[in-house]
């Protein structure tokens, strides 16, 4: 378990060497991209048909809302930020603020919320130049897996790093526990 850890977390690192050296154009993007090719007609309706029939949980109208709202509603707040390079100047103070990627991010994803928060979760990495490695509720898997595959082509079809976005495909507690202890 901890080797198969550290080995994601390996492929992880690998490609967010990579993404460090993205431009603020080429993260605006990719987490474009993403948004787009998530919420479209037919994936959409598609992931929130799965996740209900998966979790147990919800009904397809509110999962299908919160795919529209949670995810196009981040891509439209984090237009125009920047995240890469300097970020701001206090010349009055004399400082400078530069944004940096802090690496591999693990992120755990509830059963409650399958459809949506990873999606959110990858966007906000790759804005800031990272990776992310998901842990989803054992519940949620495929809903999860089938996410993970359409922006790992995503990021593909955009000569991005697929391993900037990895997803654990049969979690258990301790893997999640295990991954929250390496990333």
């Amino acid at each position: 378990m901890s080797e198969y850890v550290a080995e994601l977390i390996e492929r992880a690192k690998k490609a967010q060497e990579i993404a460090n050296g993205f431009t603020q154009e080429k993260v605006d993007e990719l987490i474009t991209a993403i948004a787009w090719n998530i919420t479209k007609d037919g994936v959409a309706q598609k992931i929130a048909k799965m996740a209900v029939e998966e979790s147990g949980m919800g009904n397809y109208d509110g999962k299908y809302g919160k795919l529209m709202t949670k995810i196009k509603g981040p891509l439209r707040d984090m237009k125009g930020q920047k995240s890469v390079g300097i970020i701001e100047r206090d010349t009055e103070k004399g400082l400078i603020k530069v944004a940096k990627p802090v690496g591999v991010i693990a992120a755990l994803i509830p059963c409650t919320n399958p459809e949506a928060t990873p999606v959110a979760k990858a966007m906000f990495a790759i804005k800031g130049r990272n990776a992310i490695i998901f842990s989803p509720h054992p519940r949620t898997k495929k809903t999860n897996t089938y996410i993970t595959n359409i922006m790992r082509a995503t990021l593909k079809k955009y000569n991005a790093p697929e391993d900037l976005i990895i997803s654990i495909e049969e979690p258990t507690m301790d893997i999640s526990g295990e991954l929250m202890r390496q990333a």
